[in-house]
């Protein structure tokens, strides 16, 4: 369980998470997310990792409220806890994909593959 050690409404729909998890902090990397569950036997949904800090063991998230379970992650406030799993997800450089990343890219329901 990861606990959240400070919440901000950035929007009426939007709020900030820092999140005590020093175990995601050591291994996140840019472009990454965590699986985020409120409750025991609630919905997992990926959420991006918006910043890391290894030493303090905090991720940061930003969660939009747009159906139930965003909106009950939305309801935590400071000291409360969410299950967190493990970065995940393509790792990115500079806002690029990793040299070991897929090269591909979906427009308009089509697929590229370079």
């Amino acid at each position: 369980m990861a606990r959240i050690i400070e919440t901000r409404r950035l929007t009426p729909v939007t709020k900030y998470f820092r999140l005590d998890a020093p175990l995601i902090a050591a291994s996140a990397q840019p472009g990454q997310f965590v699986m985020l569950r409120v409750r025991e036997g609630g919905e997992r949904i990926p959420i991006t990792i918006a910043d890391y800090d290894r030493d303090a063991g905090t991720i940061t998230i930003v969660v939009q409220e747009v159906g139930a379970t965003t909106k009950r992650v939305c309801a935590l406030e400071a000291g409360d806890e969410a299950a967190a799993r493990r970065a995940a997800g393509a790792p990115t450089a500079n806002g690029q994909p990793s040299a070991s990343a897929a090269r591909t890219a979906s427009l308009s329901g089509v697929r590229v593959t370079a």
